[in-house]
């Protein structure tokens, strides 16, 4: 019998043929395609979704060694968002989290409630989780069911529960977080995860420029492992220029054996210059790392780096942004599992074509150090009746001419990748520091946020002020 592999082309071409039979005239459509190694194997494949006034329809089909098809339906009862079909569901507490492929039927209560719950049951399997398709891998199928409950005390503590089964597999985790502005927070869980024993918590103290930070992880899948990390990081604005100082000591275990891993750094930044140092050091290698960043005009930058070890290397990068392009290439290390720091190339290239959002990014293996690779795009066709889309930041604002500026940030100030859309005035991805710009000679006449870094997310826009900042805020979901 003859068989043909699927190519990424024969994913969006049948999803558009499903398409062209079953959309209504007047929905909006999100079609996401992609390829991707996050899983050591290629895979690739596109999802739509078609969005009503009330509720939403995904379809999916890929490709990672064998077909994966999906489909799902999304809809309010009451106060429940609920979800029915081939979908993938995350339990997450503290930083842990249950995966699970299904077919089954999912509530969840929406998250701006003190008190937040999620459940589902349903044929489960092992979680398989890209931003541009969902159904199963080569796992058997299981009765499953899963509920979180996360409740607010006060405005500082936040207490959490997870139970599931998959088959025979039993979680049930508690967890507890505490927070103080941003000066102080710790978080810890502890368990059982799929019927192993584990716990995992961490802290962060910061005033004045100074930060101290520590944390316990437990990983068991692919391999058993643990690691421990402490370190300090500090920065002191001397007007012209800023220094900084940082350094952590990880230490841990892997498949037995003992790791231990250590480094430290200092920097300078002058004006557009930014010049860094650092040393790191384990059992079998010991190098510095020293590197210089230029930032050439508001849209160009580029970079040097130097490596001092037995062989010695010197390395280039840069980077460019503007209202639709954004794109890095630069060389960053990382402490893997197996106790040793690694080199590699990070890549990032977003940008916004009309209406295709399109974003690829290179990754390193927390276990090997090997670079993986993503490739998501991201497009909206038709026109929208009411309310409708996935992200519900659609609002009106009498916003100035000429120059339109802000930020998108996470609650903890960290960047996000957004594309923000001021109608007639144009579009901007904002760039790796979340910051984005839009001049334009054509007035705003609305303003539509969507994020671009893959997940579930909640958006917040503030209303802008004459000669202010948009400001955007990101939330996980």
């Amino acid at each position: 019998m003859l068989q043909v592999k699927p190519t990424p082309l024969h994913c969006l071409l049948s999803l558009l043929s499903l398409l062209f039979f079953i959309i209504p005239g007047k929905s909006q459509v999100q079609v996401n395609l992609g390829a991707a190694t996050l899983y050591g194997q290629q895979a690739y494949g596109a999802t739509a979704t078609l969005y009503h006034p009330s509720s939403s329809t995904s379809f999916s089909v890929g490709y990672d060694g064998r077909l994966l098809l999906g489909a799902r339906e999304n809809f309010s009862f009451g106060r429940w968002d609920m979800s029915a079909g081939t979908q993938t569901f995350t339990f997450l507490s503290e930083q842990i989290g249950q995966g699970f492929s299904c077919v089954c039927i999912s509530a969840r209560r929406p998250p701006n409630a003190k008190t937040r719950i999620q459940a589902f049951a349903g044929l489960t399997g092992a979680g398989y989780f890209l931003p541009f398709v969902f159904g199963f891998s080569n796992q058997p199928l299981r009765l499953g069911a899963g509920l979180i409950v996360d409740h607010d005390l006060n405005k500082h503590i936040r207490i959490s529960t997870l139970d599931a089964i998959s088959g025979s597999l039993v979680t049930a985790i508690g967890g507890a977080e505490y927070h103080i502005d941003r000066k102080f927070q710790a978080n810890v869980s502890a368990g059982l995860f799929n019927g192993a024993r584990f716990w995992q918590g961490s802290g962060e103290f910061t005033i004045d420029g100074a930060s101290i930070f520590a944390f316990h992880q437990s990983y068991l899948f692919p391999y058993v492992s643990t690691n421990n990390s402490i370190g300090m990081a500090w920065s002191h604005d001397l007007g012209l220029a800023s220094v900084s100082l940082s350094g952590s000591v990880n230490d841990g275990t892997f498949a037995g054996i003992h790791t231990r891993g250590e480094n430290a750094g200092a920097g300078l930044r002058i004006s557009f210059l930014n010049i860094q140092s650092n040393y790191f050091r384990t059992e079998h290698q010991q190098f510095l790392f020293h590197s210089i960043q230029e930032r050439l005009n508001r849209h160009f930058m580029i970079s040097q780096n130097i490596t001092q070890a037995r062989q010695s290397s010197v390395g280039f990068g840069g980077g460019y942004s503007s209202n639709r392009v954004s794109i890095s290439l630069t060389r960053q290390i990382s402490y893997i599992l197996t106790g040793k720091y690694v080199q590699s190339t990070a890549i990032s290239v977003s940008f916004v074509l009309r209406d295709i959002q399109i974003q690829a990014q290179t990754v390193s293996d927390p276990f090997s150090g090997k670079t993986r690779y993503l490739v998501t795009s991201q497009s909206f066709w038709g026109t929208p009746s009411g309310q409708v889309g996935p992200y519900p930041v659609h609002r009106r604002f009498k916003l100035g001419k000429l120059l339109y500026f802000g930020s998108c940030l996470t609650q903890d100030q960290k960047p996000m990748q957004c594309s923000v859309d001021l109608g007639r005035a144009g579009v901007a991805i904002s760039n790796s520091e979340g910051l984005f710009e839009i001049h334009s000679d054509k007035k705003a006449n609305g303003i539509k946020v969507e994020v671009i870094n893959p997940g579930n997310w909640r958006v917040r826009v503030s209303e802008p002020k004459e000669d202010q900042p948009i400001r955007i805020s990101v939330e996980r979901t």
